[in-house]
Parts: structure tokens; sequence; C-alpha cells
């Protein structure tokens, strides 16, 4: 499993013609909303030290240095 996934992960996007699929922002930044938004439509109750991170993350968000094909949902059954 670990060597398909680095193949694919390792596949040239634009030479396998998935260059149109690019999104203009980056994973990470994606994944912080995504990841904020399940936060908050599942809460209990309020812990607001995880708004302070989501916060401080996104106002460190790495720079991106490349964009490479990722398989989001990577499982046996998938």
């Amino acid at each position: 499993m670990a060597n398909t996934l680095a193949a694919l992960h390792a596949l040239d996007v634009d030479a396998i013609g998935l260059s149109d699929l690019r999104r203009p922002e980056s994973l990470a930044e994606r994944q912080l909303r995504r990841w904020a938004r399940q936060w908050h439509a599942s809460k209990t109750r309020e812990l607001p030290l995880i708004d302070e991170l989501a916060e401080l993350f996104a106002a460190r968000l790495p720079d991106e240095r490349e964009q490479t094909l990722v398989h989001g949902d990577y499982h046996l059954g998938n």
C-alpha cells in the first residue's frame, strides 16, 4: 500500500493530463478550513483553544512549493 501511495504522489500531474483539476489555494489551507467547519458542525461545548489554534495555524500556513496528486480517501477498502 505504501509503495502504491508513493507512486500516486510521484505522478506528474501535467504529464498525465490532470492539470485542469488543480485548485488555486493550497492543500493546507483547504484542509484547515475543512477541519474548522467539521469542528463547528460537531462540537458539543465551547473550547476556545480550538478556535485559537485554527487562527494560529491559518496565520502560519507554509508556502506551497509544489502540487502533487493526493488520494484523499486511501484505505484497504477503496
